[in-house]
């Protein structure tokens, strides 16, 4: 639920316009052991608030928390939280690498009975690089994601990010208590945007 939310027709389709407000989201599943041969049975809710605007005409701040726990789970060994891996994520989260960790194992949130996360990005043509990136770059980024569970206090990931019209580029880095842990570069092809 956004309040505030403008709305344009496309067709048959409303398209977000944006809204001066943040994004949010409830989940709730519940899993029933022996329904289509299920074997599961859980309950989970899961809260999100999300929200992006520009501090000024050209840099961008966007920013996302929320949590999620178990309040019945029966089996020990299921469900990854869904946010961890496909990042539901607001209209205007331009790219997919944002409100998504990118170098998490799914063994560190998989058996997590609870979980506290963030997401910030911050976006602008001149971060880093300077008027180098507004002749050559749309954008750049820096990345932080933050999650708290019960084996990772706090976990962390910083990353930086480079676009234009053809090609995505990060490099992200991920810490555990102050020890690096894991680094990543990840890139795509914008062929059929």
């Amino acid at each position: 639920y956004t309040p505030g939310q403008a709305f344009y027709r496309a067709g048959n389709r409303k398209v977000p316009v944006g809204s001066r407000w943040p994004t949010f989201v409830a989940d709730y599943e519940r899993g029933v052991s022996g329904v289509l041969g299920s074997t599961n049975n859980y309950e989970k809710w899961e809260f999100t608030v999300s929200q992006g605007f520009h501090f000024t005409p050209l840099h961008r701040l966007i920013w996302k928390v929320g949590g999620g726990m178990f309040t019945d789970r029966k089996d020990g060994d299921f469900v990854q939280y869904e946010y961890f891996n496909n990042g539901i994520t607001a209209y205007n989260w331009d790219d997919d690498r944002s409100g998504v960790f990118q170098l998490l194992d799914q063994e560190y949130y998989n058996n997590s009975y609870h979980y506290l996360r963030g997401h910030v990005v911050v976006e602008s043509p001149m971060l880093i690089l300077g008027n180098f990136s507004t002749r050559v770059l749309r954008a750049e980024r820096l990345y932080v994601n933050a999650l708290v569970t019960e084996g990772l206090v706090p976990y962390l990931e910083f990353g930086y990010g480079v676009s234009n019209e053809l090609l995505d580029i990060s490099f992200f880095s991920s810490y555990i208590k102050g020890e690096s842990l894991k680094t990543g570069l990840k890139f795509s092809l914008h062929i059929f945007d």
